[in-house]
């Protein structure tokens, strides 16, 4: 192994699909023209020229990422979770949603235990999750090892915990309650709670 391949092999990357489908749904939001100034016609054009399950560096997907954050703030959340509720049922992560649902049942831990191999199917070398179970409603979801670009803005764990507010309710449990801890994101920890019931 050669040592350009060493270090081609650590380069943290995002599936493109993850911030594509992001545009793309931002064109039926209310303020899709102040995120898409946002985002900026450089990334967009990146995000373009990319095929669905090409790779981009975490920088272009955080531009994105922090653009839906800056820009709607506290409506994020909200985004982000009609965002996955949209995103379960297409072909990367339909198996994956509907073999939870079949085994689970309408239980949204079972979901939220899939987090970390979804994570794995669109990053590579960004860290990884974890996810604790504590009761009946309550879950921990942990982000370690994170790369440089994910840790300089919340933006990524918001968009995360989008992910899982939206597990809770794909499950039949209706709304979540997140409580973000991203106190150590600067050094590539970050967790947060979502409760429900």
């Amino acid at each position: 192994m050669t040592e350009r391949t060493k270090k081609t092999e650590s380069v943290p990357l995002v599936r493109a699909s993850w911030a594509q489908y992001c545009v793309r749904k931002l064109r039926d939001h209310p303020d899709r023209q102040r995120v898409l100034d946002a985002i900026g016609s450089d990334v967009r054009q990146i995000l373009r020229e990319v095929g669905f399950l090409g790779w981009v560096p975490p920088s272009v997907h955080m531009t994105v990422c922090d653009a839906v954050l800056r820009e709607l703030g506290a409506d994020a959340l909200e985004f982000w979770r009609a965002y996955f509720l949209e995103t379960f049922d297409m072909p990367l992560l339909r198996p994956l949603t509907r073999g939870a649902l079949r085994l689970y049942g309408e239980d949204p831990r079972g979901l939220m235990r899939q987090a970390p191999r979804v994570y794995a199917l669109v990053t590579k070398h960004c860290g990884e999750l974890s996810v604790e179970v504590h009761g009946d409603g309550l879950v921990r979801v942990h982000a370690r090892g994170l790369p440089p670009a994910f840790r300089q803005s919340p933006a990524l764990m918001e968009a995360l915990a989008g992910t899982c507010s939206a597990c809770v309710e794909l499950a039949g449990h209706g709304a979540a309650f997140v409580t973000r801890d991203f106190g150590d994101l600067g050094a590539g920890h970050a967790s947060f709670d979502v409760a429900w019931g």
